[in-house]
């Protein structure tokens, strides 16, 4: 009887142990952005492996601008980061203004303005982003 029990706890200990080392990290939902970069960011919303982010900064001419970067998530395998989101970059243009008449947007899709977010963990990222061949990389906090 001593040796099943024994059997039974050793059973449930390995169980447990895989259970808790097959989990996959998300990154957290919300606003990402750099301290030392005021003005700019992202707000990241995770469904499943797909992610949705809204960026917004500043156009060279100095105006505002959001794109939007939809893409997916890879958990990752290695302890180096939890993951790795890659996704391509929409620009919408000459939609409605506020307090206007509905306006559809015009959208613009480039294959050629990847974007790629590498999570150190649900709080720490950092983002590389070519976007109209200006090529950045930016340290990312949650």
């Amino acid at each position: 009887m001593k040796k099943a029990i024994r059997s039974m706890t050793a059973l449930a200990a390995l169980l447990i142990t895989a259970t808790a080392t097959a989990q996959v990290t998300y990154p957290e939902d919300g606003w990402w952005w750099n301290p030392d970069a005021p003005g700019r960011g992202y707000l990241i919303e995770r469904q499943d492996n797909v992610i949705f982010i809204a960026s917004f900064h500043y156009a060279q001419d100095g105006n505002p601008e959001w794109l939007s970067i939809q893409g997916s998530y890879t958990p990752s395998e290695s302890g180096d980061s939890i993951g790795e989101f890659n996704g391509t970059v929409y620009r919408s243009t000459d939609g409605q203004c506020l307090g206007c008449a509905w306006t559809a947007p015009m959208s613009v899709v480039s294959s050629q303005d990847p974007m790629t977010i590498v999570f150190a963990d649900n709080h720490n990222a950092t983002s590389t982003a070519d976007i109209m061949r200006l090529v950045e990389d930016m340290a990312l906090l949650r």
